[in-house]
């Protein structure tokens, strides 16, 4: 079922919110390039949430083996144990858990991060009232989370590995707090573009 494709009018109002995304860092995406993209949004498919099911599993494995502790799902206490597991990722010999199979590959290591990165987008979805999505555009088509309301999206599946591949620290707090603002940002600039186009009406007097 298709959510919607959306226009120019309602990237226009995330325009404030998504200036501060960066391109190709699953943060977000600016205005210009959704509106230049249009891309199709559609409801999460069975398949695709045995997927992120898979993904989830792997980390909660990670989680209680590395972290000492449970994913609750959801739960902002989730973002300490996800911070531990990239932090591991980074000083350990390019990989999280102790396999000895000598066929672990890059992509493993990627797949990993990748499903950090779901379990970092459920907390997103949770706490900010965002939903998983397919996106189907020029790039391919992919995981992502949208903000119905105001059409903000995010690409959290690849937040983690991408800045990874980079060389770069992932800050997982950080990466919540700008998503977090990002939502706030589009959603009252949202508000405010219907107030402008749904003024209040004035009640009229009694007469006297």
């Amino acid at each position: 079922m298709i959510l919607r494709k959306p226009g120019a009018k309602t990237h226009a109002r995330c325009r404030a919110a998504l200036a501060c995304a960066f391109i190709g860092l699953g943060v977000g995406v600016p205005a210009e390039a959704a509106e230049r993209d249009s891309p199709e949004i559609t409801r999460i498919t069975p398949e695709e949430l045995r997927r992120l099911d898979q993904h989830r599993s792997l980390v909660k494995t990670l989680a209680r083996r590395y972290a000492g502790s449970q994913i609750a799902g959801g739960s902002l206490q989730d973002l300490r144990a996800l911070q531990i597991l990239v932090d591991r990722a980074g000083t350990r010999d390019r990989r999280l858990m102790d396999f000895a199979e000598p066929s672990f590959s890059d992509r493993d290591q990627i797949y990993e991060l990748q499903s950090i990165g779901v379990v970092l987008g459920d907390v997103i979805a949770k706490q900010l009232s965002l939903v998983w999505v397919i996106i189907d555009d020029e790039y391919g088509r992919g995981r992502a989370l949208l903000h119905e309301a105001t059409g903000y999206r995010v690409f959290p599946v690849t937040m983690v590995s991408k800045r990874y591949e980079k060389g770069i620290r992932s800050d997982v707090h950080a990466l919540y707090e700008q998503v977090a603002e990002s939502v706030r940002a589009a959603d009252a600039e949202h508000r405010r573009s219907k107030r402008r186009t749904n003024p209040p009406r004035r009640v009229s007097g009694s007469g006297k």
